[in-house]
């Protein structure tokens, strides 16, 4: 359960040096001028890589009331989108024997994001979803993003496959809006050479 609101004191003081500073923020190693910690913004890079930073914003607000904007999270997935980038890459060239999924679905989708530094620019993004659905629960869910490079991405998402899973003679579902790029032929080419795919039309994707 969670307890509620938290709320901290700081108090500024002045070092034998004559340097001022918040004791509290250099623990919580929150930089000068920011109101959020290295942990909250990693979240918020993280959970944007799934959905639109509305969303993102509106997820973090109902959980934690932190009156965040969607302009705070596309200033955190700038300042952290390598460094998310470079984990779950780790994450997903990581040994692990393979297996046999009962059932693995994939879903492919692409939303536009405003730009850092041109006002109004608009920038492409490519995402995908792999899972496994067990007993009405989703398990080994990974999400796969790429700025404007959806050929890389594919090629990501299927080296991914050949390394976690055994999928001969597997059934895979799969699921888009048929939008550009995500069209039911464009979802089946994904499934691996000796598996079978099953594509479903999702329109509120």
């Amino acid at each position: 359960f969670i307890f509620g609101p938290v709320t901290f004191q700081r108090r500024y003081y002045q070092a034998g040096t004559k340097k001022r500073e918040f004791y509290l923020d250099q623990q919580l190693k929150i930089k000068p001028r920011r109101r959020l910690s290295p942990h909250y913004l990693m979240m918020m890079a993280k959970i944007a890589q799934t959905t639109t930073m509305r969303n993102t914003a509106d997820i973090l607000n109902l959980v934690f009331d932190s009156g965040i904007t969607a302009d705070s999270v596309m200033h955190a997935v700038h300042e952290l989108g390598n460094q998310v980038a470079k984990q779950t890459q780790a994450k997903e060239h990581q040994a692990t024997p393979r297996h046999m999924p009962k059932n693995l679905t994939i879903e492919g989708d692409a939303f536009m994001i405003k730009g850092k530094k041109e006002a109004g620019q608009l920038t492409l993004v490519h995402h995908y979803r792999v899972y496994e659905r067990v007993a009405n629960q989703i398990i080994n869910r990974h999400d796969f993003l790429s700025v404007g490079h959806q050929g890389r991405l594919e090629a990501r998402l299927s080296d991914y496959l050949d390394r976690h899973y055994n999928l001969a003679g597997q059934t895979i579902f799969l699921a888009s809006d048929a939008g550009p790029g995500y069209e039911p032929a464009k979802l089946l080419s994904l499934v691996p050479q000796g598996a079978h795919g099953e594509y479903f039309l999702d329109r509120y994707h």
